[in-house]
């Protein structure tokens, strides 16, 4: 896509790239930033837009990738390097930083090229710096050369030392020389210019034995090199020259390898660049709530919810579109409405997805295939050419009409403005016209009326407004699609107080005009209720919905747990019986002494028959109960092979075959078959038809195996995950782990909101909290259990 240098600057894209790159860790992701261009065409734009999806995948899930805080550019660094052809040791630290960093970068997203195949496009511009790195382990931490750099230096090095101890033993002796050490005003063996040197007084420079090299700088003591040193000071700078022209020697050498790998070393600095920008839009979208937008193959916008970014958070987003019904859109409104903000919006969100970054909308916008963009926004007047208002507009929409093509985007503020209202609305229609018959998409904004009527006309084109409030004299700042605006001044010059009369004669002079407001106003009015019925719609349609997905959870549930209701009652009843008979007992024990035993049994048995009536009551009732759904009454077919319940048994059998009213079955395992088994007392689970996996609720004694550590929910939708939340979580339980971590993704929290109602509504978890960034952040939760 291509950006007239007009839409860069009235666009205000740099202030843009610097909001988006406001997280970035280090110069190459500025630079990045500041130097992206939009993507040449649609197949270049889903290469970028599914590399940074991929990298915010990788994150969600892993964690950032390698990173060092003390990464610099150094391409610039080594490309000067040419002139002079030595780097010292200190630069080439930040280079062995740089290609160390590239190195750990490499390898860990080709770790992940299966998962993320997309990271390839950075894994192939990032080249392998091993024999380089290998060369710069010779230079410690400081910059320093270690003596193994060469055995040359290693043994001029050595040859250093063992003259340094010669001289600081000879100086010893100085320093104890009775005669020589009164002249002395400190005893301490100094450099200067390349020289072992004592301090001596001021009054004895004559006396001492040396050569004045330097006066102290308060003029008391002098340096001066001993005469019994001088041999010794011309090995040691002799040597000293040797090192010198051997580090030089290998710095060189180092350095002229590194100059042939500046293509390598470049692209090592845009991969890391790209990735430290990655991680700002990142935080952009963490915080600021962008988003990725669809991406269309016709020329088309469809923006929700946005908001331009330098505005406040607070800001009213807009819902504005082009390019579906009507390839032209024209906003009206008062002045300080949002027109101009609105216009640059779309602008902004445009080139945006077309550098390959999210946008400051909702997930549900769109943006489409856009050839170049174009504005003509603000006042363009040019003193230096002479140029009025009017004319730099014109000289900007000649410039427009000779580039523009059918997929181009054109952005024009104040359509017509800047000369006779009459003749600048009819040139505005013109230009519409000429862009309409192009097929250019085209968002403008005018006051004057008859633009109004043309939009409202015309087919392709589409009139909009920016929504006032009267009362208050306030934009809402709200974008009213279809439905023209008014300029309201002669309403906002009455609520401020002019006079009366002025106001009844200004209406007087627009009775020509006064049909078309009258319409307009009535046409806003029907819009609002249009749009407060929809919410409202929209709003019970919600709730609905949020009922269904409730009730059927519940419903579930009842499916699930029906048989072990069964088996409930039936141990309920017999553990009344149990107790019944067990009163029985101790009340025959009290009577066996009664003279009326007969009688005393009697009772007992009636008792007894009483409680069995009970119990078996409560059982038929609820079998009753569950019967119901027996395939004899909902009038299902069964056929061989059909996975059914017994009713009376709680337990699963297959369909061997059926002969009327009776069936025969076989158990699941396939070792007991039972003949003449009722419909009424069969009820369907799973049929051969439907070929479905059923989900048994099964209880374990034995611990489950198999059972991952992580649970990825990120993909899923709400209603698929939380179920597969829930038997997770009781499968890892029960599998004996202490914590497990819950994949939910950033996005806007709403997923990791529904993870963390049910950890909070599970009984056997202790405990949960976001992971640290090593472990995914915000994108996963740790989940400890109560143990113990």
């Amino acid at each position: 896509m291509f950006i007239h240098p007009n839409a860069l600057n009235s666009l205000e894209i740099k202030e843009i790239t610097k909001f988006a790159s406001q997280f970035c860790r280090c110069e190459l992701g500025f630079f990045v930033s500041e130097n992206t261009r939009p993507a040449e065409n649609l197949s270049d734009l889903k290469e970028r837009l599914a590399l940074f999806s991929s990298y915010i995948n990788f994150i969600d899930k892993n964690g950032d990738l390698p990173w060092s805080p003390k990464i610099v550019p150094i391409y610039h660094m080594i490309d000067s390097a040419k002139s002079c052809g030595i780097l010292s040791g200190q630069e080439l630290i930040f280079v062995r930083i740089l290609m160390s960093l590239a190195d750990r970068l490499k390898y860990t997203l080709m770790e992940f090229l299966d998962e993320y195949p997309q990271f390839k496009i950075l894994t192939e511009q990032l080249r392998d710096f091993s024999s380089e790195l290998e060369q710069l382990s010779v230079i410690d931490e400081d910059g320093y050369l270690y003596d193994s750099a060469s055995e040359y230096l290693s043994n001029t090095r050595m040859n250093i030392r063992n003259i340094r101890d010669k001289i600081r033993a000879r100086a010893n002796t100085i320093f104890n020389d009775k005669q020589i050490s009164p002249l002395l005003t400190e005893r301490v063996l100094s450099q200067r210019y390349g020289k072992f040197v004592c301090l001596v007084r001021a009054d004895a420079r004559t006396t001492f034995p040396g050569t004045l090299i330097e006066v102290a700088p308060r003029g008391n003591s002098v340096y001066m090199a001993p005469h019994v040193l001088d041999n010794l000071n011309a090995q040691y700078n002799s040597l000293c020259a040797e090192e010198k022209n051997e580090s030089d020697r290998i710095l060189t050498a180092i350095t002229t390898n590194l100059i042939a790998r500046l293509g390598a070393i470049n692209s090592a600095e845009n991969v890391i660049g790209t990735l430290d920008l990655f991680f700002s839009l990142a935080e952009i979208i963490r915080k600021y709530k962008w988003h990725i937008p669809h991406i269309a193959t016709k020329t088309y916008v469809n923006l929700k919810e946005a908001r331009h970014p330098l505005l406040p958070q607070n800001s009213v987003p807009i819902n504005i579109c082009c390019g579906e019904d009507f390839s032209s859109l024209v906003i009206t409104g008062p002045n300080t409405g949002g027109k101009t903000v609105a216009l640059k919006t779309v602008g902004v969100c445009t080139i945006l997805t077309w550098f390959g970054w999210p946008i400051p909308a909702s997930d549900d916008s769109t943006i489409g295939d856009i050839d170049a963009i174009f504005t003509d926004i603000g006042d363009e007047q040019s003193i230096e050419q002479s140029l009025s208002t009017f004319s730099a507009h014109i000289k900007q929409i000649k410039e427009i009409d000779e580039a523009a093509t059918g997929k181009s985007l054109i952005l024009l503020d104040e359509l017509g403005a800047g000369t006779d209202p009459e003749e600048g609305a009819a040139l505005g229609i013109a230009m519409l016209e000429n862009f309409l018959e192009r097929g250019s998409l085209v968002i403008s904004s005018t006051h004057h009326n008859p633009i109004k009527y043309f939009a409202i006309t015309h087919k392709g084109v589409e009139a909009a407004s920016v929504e006032f409030d009267a009362k208050t004299l306030c934009p809402t700042y709200k974008i009213l699609i279809g439905v023209p605006g008014q300029s309201n001044a002669i309403t906002i010059a009455s609520v401020l107080g002019l006079s009366q009369k002025i106001i009844a004669r200004a209406k007087n002079a627009m009775q020509g005009e006064a049909n078309t407001q009258e319409m307009i106003s009535e046409l806003i009015q029907k819009t609002e209720a249009l749009e407060l019925k929809q919410r409202k719609t929209e709003s019970l349609f919600q709730k609905a919905t949020e009922q269904k997905e409730k009730y059927d959870k519940k419903l579930k549930n009842l499916t699930d747990n029906e048989f072990e209701i069964v088996n409930s009652a039936k141990e309920k009843a017999n553990e009344i019986l149990r107790s019944t008979q067990n009163e029985a007992k101790n009340f025959i024990k009290k009577i066996r002494n009664s003279h009326d035993l007969k009688d005393a049994q009697r009772i007992l048995e009636k008792k007894n028959k009483s409680v069995k009536e009970r119990a078996t009551s409560h059982t038929r009732s609820i079998e009753d109960k569950l019967k119901k759904e027996s395939v004899a009454v909902t009038g299902e077919t069964l056929q061989t092979g059909d996975t059914v319940m017994i009713l009376s048994l709680g337990t699963k059998a297959i369909i061997q075959e059926v002969n009327n009213k009776e069936a025969t079955v076989t158990s699941k395992n396939g070792n007991v078959t039972i003949s003449h088994v009722k419909l009424s007392n069969l009820k369907l689970v799973a049929s051969t038809k439907e070929k479905k996996p059923e989900k048994n609720v099964t209880i374990f004694i034995e611990r489950p195996t198999n059972v991952p550590m992580e649970l990825d929910l990120h993909e899923m939708d709400r209603a698929t995950a939380l179920p597969e939340l829930e038997q997770y979580l009781d499968r890892a339980y029960r599998a004996g782990y202490g914590s497990v971590r819950i994949i939910h993704g950033h996005g806007k929290g709403v997923m990791r909101q529904a993870v963390h109602d049910v950890c909070a509504a599970t009984s056997f978890v202790k405990s949960f909290a976001l992971a640290g960034i090593s472990d995914g952040g915000y994108g996963a939760t740790i989940v400890i259990f109560k143990r113990g």
